[in-house]
């Protein structure tokens, strides 16, 4: 049992006993969200001006001169902090927010997450001094017993020296009134599955660990081992995936834990990376192609739709600006039912100018396992890689698809489908590990493999991979990732 207490006195709700507590904030129709303009990396205890953007709904309501933007609930959850502040109105449709990364911890905001929450002033000019008030915010803010208590805790860890951490509550057992013992030890491989095994046999649901990670609490506890193990799982990682032993298991546990930022848990959460951008060539003589939309079904478009707006939140497409160039798109079934959005760019790649690069042979697998003596393999698995490079502009202008029923689009990201997609996603990988390529690590396509001679070897190995994963905006698939195989 979670033990949910709801305090209207102190706005905030807690689990656990109190080892959890989120703030409450309310959301009304005069109020709207404004979204992130760009993905912003801040680092540990850091200050900036965030560019939000005023679109959709909020573009049409407030159009008056003066407004004020106020802190959004699901920031705090992110790590970071936004300071009120009242702003005018915006003719290119962006605002400044400014914003806080107090933790110890780097803390990344996608394009498109939702910061801050805008509403009405007014000007009150009864006094000698005009003053602006908010017109009609209802948000509830922690009370200053909180906030003393919250500083206090502060003050303590600075004075340490330890480091503050995000709170992931272990699940409890429902069968019974004893609650799981939190860990402060290291755990081994044996005891992690015998916890874990008893854990989710009670609780079956995987996202109490998510929002319980999520709730970044005023009050800052050290995660023990089993709660980063909780948490992990409740993102996809997997114990039959990783074969690491007991001495290692635990120093890989809290890097995976330390690197989560590098996975991405939802299809939106797909970020530009900072490598290079990519250059889509066709012959100079040749003419625009063009083909006419296929037909879908009712179910077809129904996907396609949902597909389209996952797309359109990452930043991975955007509405076409008259194009001459046009695509069909197919949708594909896959072994489970579910549907793969595609497009036929058959036309377009015939027009295309074609480029190589050698890719991985059997042999170097061979070559690089017998020189380091390899014992430990572990293969990464991004997620939607090719959607993660940027393209230019002009090759933006040719990678237009049309569909039967929303218009058409054209890509800011590297489709998936052209012929020069595997050669950029090559380059990109092996400019990126250009220096590990060949010593420990080896890349084929999007997929990358790290072999090593002893688990504590690659775990080193690991990390650095991991570190340059982080300095590009680059994202792992964790569900896809397979750690710690043993070679014999």
């Amino acid at each position: 049992m979670t033990g949910c207490q709801i305090d209207l006195y102190k706005n905030c709700v807690t689990f656990n006993n109190g080892l959890t507590v989120l703030t409450l904030q309310t959301f009304d129709s005069s109020m709207a969200l404004l979204t992130s303009s760009e993905r912003v990396y801040f680092p540990p205890h850091s200050e900036t001006l965030l560019s939000v953007r005023l679109t959709g709904r909020a573009a049409e309501c407030f159009d008056s001169a003066t407004a004020i933007i106020e802190p959004y609930i699901a920031a705090h959850q992110r790590g970071i902090l936004e300071a009120k502040v009242f702003v005018n109105n915006s003719k290119n449709g962006k605002l400044p927010c400014r914003v806080l990364n107090p933790f110890n911890k780097p803390c990344t905001i996608p394009r498109g997450f939702a910061v801050t929450t805008l509403s009405h002033a007014v000007l009150i000019t009864n006094s000698d001094k005009p003053t602006l008030v908010q017109h009609c915010p209802r948000q509830m803010t922690p009370n200053l017993s909180q906030r003393a208590h919250a500083d206090q805790t502060r003050k303590q860890a600075s004075s340490s020296g330890s480091q503050p951490r995000n709170i992931v509550a272990a699940c409890s057992s429902s069968n019974n009134n004893n609650s799981s013992k939190l860990i402060e030890e290291p755990l081994g491989r044996s005891d992690s599955e015998a916890i874990l095994q008893r854990t989710f046999t009670t609780q079956q649901t995987s996202d109490s660990g998510e929002y319980l990670h999520s709730a970044r609490a005023q009050f800052q506890v050290p995660v023990t081992s089993l709660e980063k193990v909780l948490y992990l799982k409740s993102k996809g990682f997997s114990l039959n995936t990783c074969a690491a032993e007991n001495d290692t298991f635990s120093e890989f546990i809290n890097s995976l834990y330390d690197y989560q930022d590098i996975f991405a848990y939802s299809e939106t959460d797909i970020p530009e990376c900072n490598l290079l951008k990519c250059y889509l060539s066709t012959y100079p003589d040749a003419k625009p192609s063009r083909c006419r939309p296929y037909r879908l079904s009712d179910n077809m478009k129904v996907q396609v739709d949902k597909q389209l707006d996952q797309l359109l939140a990452s930043g991975v497409i955007a509405e076409d600006n008259g194009s001459p160039f046009a695509s069909p798109i197919v949708m594909i079934k896959k072994i489970d039912n579910s549907w793969r959005f595609c497009v036929n760019f058959r036309r377009l790649n015939a027009i295309s100018i074609s480029l190589f690069y050698e890719l991985l042979q059997l042999y170097d697998i061979l070559d690089l396992m017998t020189r380091n003596k390899a014992k430990c393999m572990t293969t990464l698995d991004m997620r939607q890689a090719y959607h993660q490079l940027g393209i230019t502009e002009e090759s933006s202008y040719i990678t237009t698809f049309i569909t039967p029923h929303r218009r058409s689009y054209k890509y800011l990201r590297l489709p998936q489908g052209h012929s020069h997609s595997p050669y950029w996603m090559t380059v990109a990988l092996n400019q990126l590990f250009r220096h590990q390529v060949g010593t420990y690590m080896l890349i084929y396509l999007d997929d990358i493999i790290c072999i090593s001679e002893s688990p504590a070897q690659h775990l080193k190995h690991l990390q650095s991979i991991f570190e340059k994963f982080r300095g590009a905006y680059l994202k792992l698939h964790l569900k896809k990732c397979n750690f710690f195989s043993k070679l014999k």
